[in-house]
């Protein structure tokens, strides 16, 4: 998130400036950089978690988000050390990437923990409370950071500490963590699988593919909101910079998601997860295209932020979802599984969709509204091919 929210000034500090659209681009090619890089973690992490813990993987993935995210408080601008600065922060980003790699099987965690397979959905919802947390805390910091420092100059980078100094309580609560029940289980009766990414592409084909196609729309949609934050922004910078908007309506959007996460997290478990994400999803489309119209034509920053804000809540009900894709693999390739259906995803709808959009913008007005609901629609399609028996209940 924080990376995201400061990508403009990242942009202008470590890269050589060029105009509006053309600087869009090279904001979206350097997150792009990131989410393509999420595959090769999958692999990686997808083996560890599998083969030795969901535990392991995650503990050392914090790591490698959180260390590389300090460096940018410091690593010395383009107009000092040239293209050297470009080169550190795209390699940062790609380290980052690949890390994220196991992020995407976090929930894993907490599903083979739970008992109540009932109330997953509800769980899942109070399970974001610390991601929450973590981006009241981030605008905070940015809010004390522009009040009392030169933003614009170097205030912004002081927000890459916290995230460093987070990244290590993170780390140690995951260091204390158990492992899950369901591996330990798999593990007491040698079950665990020695090639879990053979075993991944050989067995469960048809279903990793599926996976991915699930995932496109909470992946689209987060890509989209990169895309309309990222060109919002370019336009009008200095309200960005001097003000405190953006930042109270990510505090108040993050209270906000938070409990509609958890209200729809409830609903999934009373009436079927993909009831409320399909639901969810038709009414992303028409935010979606709403907001391109206030992307081209609106210059307040208040509606631009709670434009972003709406969305977030609606995608908190696509969410659940993560559970569903779990539940189409078993124990010894569910990490593997749901990690590289997401992060192959990931590379394509979420990294992919901010350059397409922008392209879109300045070929064909108007096509980028057809191209998010299009992905839309395909995603409402892969969900309803999932079927009762698809589903592997066994932690």
């Amino acid at each position: 998130m924080l990376f995201i929210d400061l990508i403009n000034f990242i942009s202008n500090e470590f890269f050589p400036k060029v105009g509006v659209y053309q600087n869009l681009f090279k904001l979206f090619g350097i997150f792009a950089l990131s989410t393509i890089a999420k595959p090769f973690g999958a692999f990686i992490f997808g083996y560890i978690g599998d083969r030795y813990g969901r535990r392991v993987s995650l503990f050392i993935s914090i790591l490698l988000i959180s260390i590389p995210s300090s460096f940018i408080s410091f690593i010395p601008g383009y107009e000092k050390i040239g293209i050297f600065a470009s080169i550190s922060i795209i390699l940062i980003r790609i380290m980052q990437g690949i890390a994220f790699g196991a992020e995407q099987g976090s929930p894993i965690y907490f599903i083979e923990h739970s008992a109540d397979k009932k109330n997953l959905g509800m769980f899942y919802g109070i399970v974001g409370l610390g991601k929450s947390l973590g981006i009241s805390l981030a605008a905070i910091t940015i809010i004390l950071c522009k009040k009392n420092t030169d933003f614009n100059t170097w205030g912004w980078r002081l927000p890459f500490v916290l995230c460093f100094v987070l990244g290590l309580i993170s780390a140690f609560s995951r260091y204390k963590l158990k492992e899950t029940l369901a591996y330990q289980i798999n593990k007491s009766k040698d079950n665990l699988s020695k090639t879990p990414i053979s075993e991944l592409i050989k067995n469960y084909k048809n279903t990793l593919i599926l996976a991915i196609f699930i995932c496109m729309p909470i992946n689209l949609i987060s890509g989209f909101m990169t895309f309309f934050r990222a060109l919002t922004k370019e336009r009008i910078m200095h309200i960005y910079a001097t003000t405190f908007v953006n930042e109270i309506t990510l505090i108040i959007g993050s209270i906000l998601i938070q409990i509609a996460a958890i209200i729809f997290g409830i609903l999934s478990d009373k009436i079927g997860r993909e009831k409320v994400a399909i639901s969810c999803i038709i009414v992303s489309m028409l935010m979606c295209c709403s907001m391109l119209f206030i992307a081209h034509h609106c210059n307040s920053y208040l509606i631009i932020s709670l434009s972003v804000m709406t969305l977030s809540v609606i995608e908190a009900g696509i969410s659940p979802l993560s559970i569903t894709v779990s539940e189409l693999f078993s124990t010894k390739v569910r990490f593997s599984g749901i990690n590289l259906s997401r992060n192959i995803s990931s590379a394509l709808f979420e990294g992919l969709t901010p350059i397409i959009c922008t392209w879109f913008i300045i070929k064909f007005t108007g096509a980028a509204g057809l191209y998010i609901v299009l992905c839309l629609l395909i995603g409402i399609i892969a969900i309803l091919k999932i079927k009762p028996q698809d589903k592997k209940f066994d932690w």
